[in-house]
This record gives structure tokens, sequence and C-alpha cells, in this order.
């Protein structure tokens, strides 16, 4: 059961410009997370982001997301760029990173630990994460 769940997006785009903001507010009577054995946590969270068009090839893309769980009373950020380039109609390079900060309770990982801790992380850490690949569409 989810409980109460509130979103709000807007998404404006330009020919070379997409800018997006959403909001996510989900609380109530019902636990929300992946341990039914827990109570209903209070949660909301914040996204802003730009994608931008440098070449007819190339997209770059940041956006950065804070979540806060009022229940708990903890905070985490994310940064994020992202860079895609068409090498053809169905080949794409890939390269992301991220940046997570947590509060001092916050638990939030990018990468899951061994930690045991909800969100598989350790209190009050951050995280860098890389990702470099290929996408092929078939």
């Amino acid at each position: 059961m989810w409980g109460n769940r509130q979103i709000l997006h807007e998404k404006y785009d330009y020919p070379k410009l997409r800018l997006g903001a959403a909001r996510a507010d989900v609380g109530g009577t019902g636990a929300f997370q992946s341990i039914p054995s827990m109570s209903a946590r209070k949660a909301y969270a914040v996204e802003g982001g730009v994608d931008y068009a440098f070449t007819t090839a190339f997209t770059g893309s940041a956006d950065v997301l804070y979540r806060r769980n009022t229940t708990l009373s903890n905070s985490s950020m994310v940064y994020r760029l992202l860079g895609l380039y068409s090498l053809s109609k169905r080949t794409t390079l890939v390269a992301n990173v991220a940046y997570l900060k947590n509060s001092s309770s916050a638990t939030e990982a990018l990468v899951n630990t061994t930690s045991g801790a909800i969100g598989g992380g350790v209190p009050g850490t951050s995280q860098t994460s890389v990702a470099l690949g290929v996408r092929h569409t078939f």
C-alpha cells in the first residue's frame, strides 16, 4: 500500500534546451518502502534538471535531486552530469557521473553497500558513481 502520493512535474522544451522540475510527496497510513514490516514514513523529493544539445550528436544533462525524510529527520542531495554522444542512429556513447551527499543520519546509496541500513548506505557518508557505456538499440 502506498498511502497518500502527490506528484507535480513540469517540463519546458526549446529548440536545443529542455528544462524540467518535479516534486513528489509521500505519506499516509501505508508503508511505501520495500520493507513491509516497517511503519509508514513521510518524505518528499524535489528535482530540477536541464538538457542541452550542444551539437546534433552530443547532448549534456545536469540534474539536482533533494530528498527529505520528515519522519526520520534526514535528507540527501544528488548531483548528476550525463553526456550522450550519438555515433549513429542506433548507437550512443554514454557517460554518467553522480555524487550523493547524505545528512548525518541519512543512509541513501548510489551503489549498495553491506551496511544493512535502509537505503543501503552508511549514515552521513557520500558516494560518487561513474558509469561509461555504449547503448545500442535493436
